[in-house]
């Protein structure tokens, strides 16, 4: 099973971080040990610097979206920050979305 939170922003913003900790730790915990994955959206340009650094010293995997436009063309990169028991290089990911999903380009760039 797979659960989507969207979003983990609008808990913290409305409820504090401490809040939005406890959801995903002890408010899915149960989820967890029957073995679903649990996903929370966290939105850009919206947490402090130290908000995000709590969510993703909590998290387990920490993916990273971005999106910048460059006059008409869109340029939209996947940047994997965190793999528990994995060293992540800097790598940003070019991907595109399709009409029948997301094509990853196999040409990474460092950051």
């Amino acid at each position: 099973d797979c659960v989507v939170v969207d979003s983990l922003s609008t808990v913290i913003r409305r409820f504090g971080i401490e809040k939005g900790l406890f959801l995903m730790n002890e408010g899915t915990k149960e989820l967890r040990e029957k073995g679903a994955d649990v996903m929370f959206i966290l939105y850009d340009g919206v947490h402090s610097a130290a908000d995000l650094a709590s969510v993703c010293r909590n998290a387990d995997i920490f993916i990273q979206l971005s999106e910048v436009l460059h006059g008409n063309d869109i340029e939209r990169t996947l940047s994997v920050r965190k793999m528990s028991g994995f060293v992540i290089p800097n790598r940003a990911y070019p991907y595109n979305i399709l009409a029948d999903g997301i094509e990853l380009s196999t040409t990474e760039r460092v950051v």
